[in-house]
């Protein structure tokens, strides 16, 4: 019976584990089976979060901007000419589209797509969220000092 031994670890500290645990295997003869999944925490302890979105090219910087304003995403870029091919409502669709991809911090994603939903033209968009698998730490730092959902600016 196998059991999960599931803990968070910095990339050495797993690396050095698994390196011990297969250590242990040789020497018993027995077969050992890992299997890692590594998330990139800054060191504040917080998982940013990369966000990829499509759009009408019309609504795309309004769309940013707003989350921006809203501190739900720390910035974004917008990537224009995307021709997108799906299928909709049983026809296939061909549609000139914008990408956007944004930055946020773990803590803000479900309001940030709950946000997007209500703000974005189609019906059922395209919000799909992603973890960096490295980052520059002063930028990590920038994300999440953005996104905090109460802003410390003078107005």
């Amino acid at each position: 019976m196998a059991r999960d031994t599931s803990a968070q670890l910095r990339f050495d500290q797993s690396a050095e584990l698994a390196l011990w645990l297969l250590e242990i295997a040789a020497r018993k003869r027995e077969h050992l089976s890992l299997s890692f999944n590594f998330v990139f925490i800054n060191d504040r302890g917080k998982i940013m979060k990369i966000v990829f979105v499509t759009t009408p090219p019309e609504d795309a910087a309004g769309l940013l901007r707003r989350l921006v304003e809203e501190r739900l995403v720390a910035g974004g870029n917008i990537i224009s000419g995307v021709r997108s091919i799906y299928r909709w409502q049983g026809e296939i669709q061909d549609d000139p589209e914008c990408v956007l991809l944004m930055e946020t911090s773990d803590n803000r994603v479900e309001e940030m797509m709950t946000r997007l939903s209500e703000l974005h033209p189609y019906e059922v968009p395209k919000i799909l969220t992603f973890r960096p698998e490295d980052g520059l730490d002063d930028y990590l730092a920038w994300v999440e000092d953005e996104t905090r959902a109460e802003s410390t600016d003078l107005e």
